[in-house]
């Protein structure tokens, strides 16, 4: 009964919990604490596509969460510049000289934009192996942050920046309608580079990032208890990691060979060791979302291979759920034994190296 009791509370425990670790520190000089996670990041906009226009001297840069579902914002996104614009001419008393704005969107649809002008005009110089790629004088550049889109907007001058809100930006988002539609992008991500000269596409080109799948191999050790006994065991396993379109480890199939080791005391007084080995699959989630070490939880099944001893009669199985704190890992066991006609309950902690 008691070792119910505990069963059950652990798996409450896992169930519920799925938050990740989090560390503060507090600031010595302005007395603010801080909370922090894992400096791991994850890119939530990977769709980026970039729009070069020579007769504006102007580039657009968009980065979108799934530009499967917002490619419409492309064509929509000269009226929304117009009316900045707008409101920058009446905003800025020297429209001539350089300026930064950054124009944020809250939930509830209200608007923030700030203005201020370059204190150190820069101009910015990209080479590859030893050559100019690009050369941006210093100019007006927009920052542009909706839920679902960034947009970076560059013109050299507040006069080329006009005439970049009267551009027609519906072909290029024509065209990356018609590609995603033809190859769905699914788990990857798309990179475009997109030059519009004298309302023409003169150049397109189209690049897809892969999610990062790999194989893990690992080892984890620990103990077990099982029929009122506590024994220790030694796992080697192999896993696929799947990520997602944002790079983050989304979930894992994990090939797990379970080495139970039982230790019986003999009567002249020595022990003798009745290994038990179980070949388990399962199936885990990473439960982190925002970025840092991943948090698994995960739900698997197992069959006897090799028996020793008499803890197990025939056929045998064992359904687990198993939840990793840091490199420990916590699996709260349901056995099925005797032909899978009698059930018992069973519960191990590892150690992965």
């Amino acid at each position: 009964m008691k070792l119910k009791i505990i069963f059950a509370s652990i798996f409450f425990a896992l169930i519920f919990q799925i938050s990740h670790a989090q560390h503060s520190f507090t600031d010595p000089k302005s007395g603010i604490t801080y909370v922090t996670v894992s400096p791991k990041k994850l890119d939530f906009f990977p769709d980026s596509i970039r729009v070069e226009l020579p007769d504006q001297k102007a580039i657009v840069i968009f980065q979108f969460r799934n530009i499967s579902h917002e490619a419409s914002f492309i064509g929509e996104f000269p009226n929304h510049l117009k009316e900045w614009v707008a409101q920058l001419a009446e905003s800025s008393p020297v429209p001539t000289i350089p300026h930064k704005v950054s124009i944020t969107f809250k939930e509830n649809n209200d608007s923030e934009i700030r203005i201020w002008e370059s204190s150190e005009p820069t101009t910015l110089v990209r080479t590859h192996e030893r050559m100019v790629t690009e050369l941006l004088p210093p100019g007006w550049e927009l920052t542009i942050i909706f839920k679902n889109v960034h947009v970076y907007v560059y013109a050299q001058t507040f006069k080329d920046l006009e005439t970049l809100a009267q551009q027609r930006l519906l072909p290029i988002q024509e065209k990356l309608k018609a590609y995603t539609d033809a190859k769905p992008l699914h788990r990857k991500s798309l990179i475009s580079r997109f030059v519009l000269q004298s309302d023409k596409i003169t150049f397109h080109e189209n690049k897809r990032k892969t999610a990062m799948d790999f194989l893990e191999l690992n080892l984890s050790g620990g103990l077990g208890f099982f029929g009122q006994k506590i024994y220790p065991e030694l796992n080697p396993y192999a896993s696929l990691l799947f990520g997602d379109r944002f790079q983050r480890k989304n979930y894992k199939i994990s090939f797990i060979y379970n080495n139970l080791f039982f230790t019986e005391r003999n009567p002249d007084g020595g022990f003798t060791t009745r290994p038990n080995s179980f070949v388990s699959v399962s199936w885990s989630k990473n439960l982190v979302f925002k970025g840092g070490d991943p948090s698994w939880i995960g739900f698997g099944v197992g069959l006897l291979v090799r028996r020793s001893g008499d803890y197990f009669k025939g056929q045998t199985a064992k359904f687990f759920i198993s939840k990793d704190v840091g490199h420990f890992n916590l699996a709260p066991e349901l056995y099925l034994t005797d032909e899978f006609r009698k059930a018992q309950l069973g519960f191990r902690l590892n150690y992965t190296f």
